[in-house]
């Protein structure tokens, strides 16, 4: 390991340490074997085995290797046999091993792993489950040696920098689910889930047998940070025939330096959303930003319609969490001469002995507007004229109702286009 061939491939991809098995094929009893091993491209390690083979005996070892966190791509792993009891083999042609690693998957510090155990109890036995996680040197650094049934066990694993294995261990060897089961006795299937803050990064196939042994690397990834919030900048309320300007910035968000691959704004022309410059300028099509530094998107919009509008700029990068990055923006055309009804509100009230009502009314447009109020009974016919004039922001105005007899009243408030009605009821 690691290893594509069809009887060890679970075992790939790894995170630490390198798996070899090795036959005597020879007439001499093997004492000690050197092995030279490692990725295709980079630097090679040694290791010296010694112990005792005789011929045709074979056996497997596990060789100290921690080059997978140098990974960025699936590389070919090679191992030779170097030298056998202390000189070089006298039959070299089957001293080679060579095999397709995967790359394991990297994480961010404060990996999220979600355990939902199912209902062992239809069995009549408790929870089998148990959780380990070993570091490179093979050390335990968590554990859970014991779950209740039906649970959700959500644990939060903030490793250091390095690579590490993961492993659920079911020692019933029916995995978090058995279909059989299932249908005979109507055992749940249970889920195994990993996180990265709220990104799925690995969701496992409930039947696994007696374990699951995932490896994986914890590394500083690039991220890059913008200063919107929620991925969105509003501009607000616009007059027509204005221009705003918002400069967008993009700086990386740790010590890795971050690539942006594009910069692009999706259906700007048409709804006057335009990207004016980008600074610095790209080299080779591309943004390095390192720590510190940062790009510039200088966005200008310009209200020409009444109405909200919104545009996506689009970046793609090798941020982790967001490789193809959708930030909105957004603004709202109005026109300053006018108003919406979301402007105005009133309300209306009665004194205990139904002699006086109280109209509050409330202008927050900010602009003088005109208003015609008039009273009504229940039968649609208009009783009076209470108030035709200008109202600047809020006003509260009183009118005699004593001579009213019992029933429900409605006042008509007419601002501009818009119309609110009021009601109250006099009980004598």
């Amino acid at each position: 390991a690691p290893s594509n061939d069809s009887l060890n491939k679970r075992f790939n991809p790894a995170s630490f340490n390198t798996i070899i098995k090795f036959r005597n094929t020879g007439k001499e009893t093997i004492t000690s074997i050197k092995f030279e091993y490692g990725f295709v491209g980079m630097d090679k390690h040694t290791f010296t085995w010694e112990g005792t083979l005789p011929t045709l005996a074979d056996t497997t070892i596990t060789m100290p290797f921690d080059d997978y966190v140098l990974m960025e791509k699936d590389t070919e792993f090679n191992v030779f046999i170097k030298e056998v009891n202390g000189k070089t083999d006298d039959y070299p042609e089957n001293n080679f091993g060579k095999s397709l690693a995967n790359m394991p998957k990297k994480y961010p510090k404060g990996i999220i792993a979600q355990l939902v155990t199912n209902n062992y109890d239809i069995l009549n036995t408790g929870s089998p489950y148990q959780v380990y996680v070993l570091n490179s040197k093979n050390e335990v650094i968590f554990k859970r040696e014991t779950t209740d049934n039906s649970r959700t066990y959500k644990d939060t694993l903030d490793l250091p920098n390095g690579a590490y294995s993961y492993i659920l261990y079911n020692p019933y060897g029916y995995g978090l689910g058995y279909w059989v089961l299932e249908r005979n006795y109507g055992l749940r299937y249970g889920s195994l889930t990993m996180y990265a803050g709220n990104k799925l990064m690995q969701n496992f196939n409930p039947d696994f047998g007696n374990a699951i042994n995932y490896n994986f690397i914890v590394a500083d990834l690039p991220i890059i940070k913008a200063n919107v919030v929620d991925n969105k900048h509003d501009f607000g309320d616009i007059p027509i025939d204005s221009t705003v300007y918002f400069n967008l910035e993009l700086a990386a968000g740790n010590s890795l330096p971050a690539k942006i691959k594009s910069i692009v704004m999706k259906d700007g022309d048409n709804k006057k959303f335009e990207i004016l410059s980008i600074k610095p300028a790209p080299e080779n099509n591309e943004w390095i930003i390192k720590e510190g530094e940062k790009v510039t998107v200088e966005i200008k919009y310009t209200a020409m319609l009444k109405g909200k509008r919104f545009s996506t700029i689009e970046v793609s990068s090798n941020d982790f969490y967001f490789p193809s990055r959708q930030i909105r923006i957004e603004a709202r055309g109005v026109d300053p001469l006018s108003v919406d009804e979301n402007n105005f509100k009133s309300s209306i009230q009665t004194d205990a002995n139904y002699l006086n009502a109280n109209l509050t009314i409330e202008n927050t447009s900010n602009l003088p507007q005109n208003f015609d109020i008039e009273l009504y009974n229940s039968l649609g016919q208009k009783i009076q004229n209470i108030f035709s004039g200008t109202i600047e922001n809020n006003y509260q105005m009183n009118f005699d109702i004593s001579k009213l007899e019992s029933g429900i009243y409605f006042v008509n408030t007419k601002v501009g286009e818009f119309t609110y009605t009021n009601s109250f009821l006099i009980a004598r």
